[in-house]
């Protein structure tokens, strides 16, 4: 396992530091548009998906409030529901979480 999240050595995810995260934070920003749910609530990236493009957020003002998110890599605000999320628990990042999500 590694990191706070306990993600399995094998899993299909990685953990990052707070220093590894600041271009996705910045993308994400870029492709949130007012009124979509991640408006405002964009906090730290704690993990990268390996075999897509999801990307794990911890909610800036609710620690114990994930979401997936599946950038787009678009330059510009998208049109809500996109970027598309998932919003989880903490107790919902378990090993079958990370083994088996698929976004």
């Amino acid at each position: 396992m590694t990191g706070p999240l306990d993600i399995p050595d094998d899993a299909p995810w990685f953990a990052l530091e707070a220093d590894e995260s600041d271009g996705s934070v910045a993308q994400l920003r870029a492709e949130v548009a007012p009124g979509h749910s991640l408006s405002g609530a964009v906090g730290r990236l704690v993990a990268v998906a390996v075999r897509d493009d999801d990307v794990l957020f911890q909610d800036r003002d609710d620690a114990d409030r994930f979401y997936v998110v599946h950038l787009t890599y678009a330059a510009t605000p998208q049109t809500p529901p996109y970027p598309w999320i998932s919003p989880l628990r903490a107790k919902d990042l378990d090993r079958d979480f990370f083994m088996t999500f698929r976004g």
